[in-house]
């Protein structure tokens, strides 16, 4: 089925049952729920309208991956909130600028980073959104805007190791575009397992290990790094993963230092970024 808007799945995806996304950094595991993450996002949707923040405005999520990250973004997909990613090892600078490029009304971040003490928005925790307790006190918020193709959700920024940083908007219908062509060349069930590693802030990552995941009927493990070869070996035998996202060079440090038998239930793994070599394919 055709989707022309990413919220058009939102409700098919609460209506799920079963655990739907896992993240093991290797120390914990922690586990959400198809119901979790809607109620998360629910809440998240009422806290952003509780402090004033409304369709158009802008976050920052400066986080590694995690299940929460799922949750932030469907929150503030139903308000119309514009989600700015920012990659998790960028410099403090590099987030205030991009911060203050955005005019950013609050950062989320993660637990591999420290903010900058001078932010002069708020900064909140994104651990903190798979608790819903501690973001409805407001109550639900009075009504959410209805979404247009054309509504930008999404702004990637590049790395501004060359001048000032520069900011790709992404529409409702690019992603949407891209996961139904997803859609069509693979076929994908609710048995499959995604083995998430590739970041949410990276435009492949974002569009399939985040945006896939979300609104494909999938389940997914998630690791935030690709370069622990281990642990992503790990993942993908305990949580049954058949499809994997990767690049080459990942791809050679996974079959140097995975058993064969980790690996065993991957039925598809899709590659690029850069050349494949002989010796990899």
């Amino acid at each position: 089925m055709r989707r022309e808007t990413l919220l058009d799945f939102f409700e098919d995806l609460e209506r799920q049952t079963g655990p739907f996304l896992v993240h093991d950094d290797g120390y914990a595991v922690r586990q959400m729920s198809y119901a979790e993450v809607g109620a998360a996002a629910r809440a998240f949707t009422a806290a952003l309208e509780a402090h004033g923040i409304v369709a158009g405005n802008h976050i920052v999520i400066w986080s590694e991956n995690r299940n929460e990250w799922v949750a932030a973004f469907w929150g503030a997909l139903r308000a119309g909130v514009v989600v700015v990613p920012v990659d998790f090892r960028a410099t403090p600078e590099l987030l205030a600028r991009i911060a203050g490029i955005v005019s950013a009304r609050a950062v989320l971040v993660g637990a591999e980073v420290t903010p900058p003490a001078t932010l002069p928005m708020p900064v909140w925790p994104l651990a903190e959104v798979r608790a819903p307790a501690s973001w409805t006190e407001q109550g639900p918020p009075a009504s959410l805007p209805s979404p247009s193709p054309t509504d930008i959700i999404e702004v990637i920024f590049t790395s501004g190791s060359t001048g000032t940083p520069k900011g790709v908007m992404l529409t409702h219908a690019n992603i949407a575009s891209q996961v139904n062509t997803i859609e069509q060349v693979a076929s994908l069930t609710s048995r499959d397992v995604f083995i998430g590693t590739l970041p949410f802030f990276h435009s492949l990552g974002f569009t399939v290990t985040l945006w896939a995941v979300m609104t494909l009927d999938l389940q997914a493990a998630y690791h935030f790094s690709p370069l622990d070869a281990k642990q992503v070996g790990k993942l993908c035998k305990q949580y049954g993963g058949t499809l994997l996202l990767s690049t080459p060079t990942f791809l050679r440090g996974y079959l140097r230092r995975c058993e064969p038998d980790e690996l065993g239930s991957l039925e598809v793994i899709v590659t690029g970024a850069e050349k494949l070599p002989k010796d990899v394919a």
